[in-house]
């Protein structure tokens, strides 16, 4: 079992990665935030499950430095493949870097970032205790005042109504629908929440700037995750 991985889910996405799933724009819900935080040319950030690496262009193309962290190897010639055949000429080559189960801390220098994103991920570790080493490294990683965005599944997500609650606020399910197009075993785990005091609670060591949620709900998928706008106030 991975420090800061989940066994199935990390099976799950090794899995589709062999049946070339992929995305090929960044995330609307993220396009439109990176708009709104006002970083500097040149910051220093962390996309912490870079994953497709396409929200991670997105934000090299804006002219940052960017990091990119994810757990398959395969990610990393993905995302430079897709720089290269795009011709992208950027200011700064992302640095991309793999995740192991043996990995205990996360392969940064204290007060490292300007700014951490962490889309649609964090929740995948499917245990409280992971998160919040996670969150401890993504405190000291991250410099005074850093801003960070996180994205959290809620009750209202479609794997809280369908999938197998599991205790812990965890939940599992095998959430194929007509977007992911993966065939065979696509299992994940997911941690949950609940409610503002839930939030409070879980991300008690940053300031908490906003709670904002996105929603979606089309072929068969049935999304509602908080947006959560973070300060590390050291």
């Amino acid at each position: 079992m991975g420090y800061f991985t989940d066994d199935i889910t990390v099976k799950a996405y090794k899995h589709a990665f062999k049946k070339n799933y992929d995305h090929s724009y960044p995330n609307e819900n993220i396009v439109r935030i990176s708009e709104a935080i006002k970083l500097r040319p040149g910051s220093k950030c962390l996309d912490f499950g870079y994953s497709f690496g396409e929200n991670l262009i997105h934000f090299a193309k804006k002219g940052h430095k960017m990091f990119g962290l994810d757990n398959h190897k395969i990610l990393e010639k993905k995302t430079l493949k897709k720089i290269k055949e795009r011709n992208l000429k950027l200011k700064f080559e992302p640095e991309l870097k793999t995740l192991t189960k043996k990995d205990k801390k996360l392969p940064y220098k204290n007060n490292t970032f300007d700014f951490i994103l962490a889309n649609q991920n964090v929740y995948l570790l499917a245990s409280e205790e992971k998160i919040f080493k996670l969150l401890k490294e993504f405190k000291r990683v991250a410099k005074k005042n850093a801003e960070i965005v996180i994205t959290m599944m809620s009750q209202k997500n479609w794997v809280a109504r369908d999938g197998k609650y599991l205790g812990n606020n965890c939940y599992e399910l095998d959430p194929q629908s007509k977007l992911n197009r993966v065939k065979g075993n696509f299992l994940h785990r997911y941690y949950i929440l609940n409610s503002k005091s839930h939030i409070e609670y879980l991300f008690r060591d940053f300031k908490i700037n906003e709670i904002g949620h996105f929603d979606n709900s089309y072929l068969g998928v049935h999304g509602h995750h908080y947006v959560l706008f973070l300060k590390n106030t050291k």
